[in-house]
């Protein structure tokens, strides 16, 4: 679960139920939908695990440097 605020969206992407952070009762009955739901809680999990292999610390500081060459040149 992640607020569907900021870039929450971008790097969850499918693999997270999004609240309004703004709406108590959005947060608990997303909490609540999970909670019940024991196959959208495993295929989230899944999801967020290949997620998170998407943004591996040599993926991460190789598109930071290309962002710093293309600012600053080679």
């Amino acid at each position: 679960m992640s607020s569907n605020t900021s870039s929450s969206r971008e790097v969850l992407a499918d693999a997270a139920l999004f609240f309004n952070p703004y709406r108590v009762e959005d947060m608990s009955l997303k909490a609540i939908h999970m909670l019940e739901d024991e196959d959208l809680m495993i295929t989230l999990l899944q999801k967020g695990l290949e997620r998170a292999r998407l943004f591996t610390p040599e993926k991460m500081t190789g598109e930071l440097l290309s962002v710093f060459e293309s600012v600053y040149g080679n």
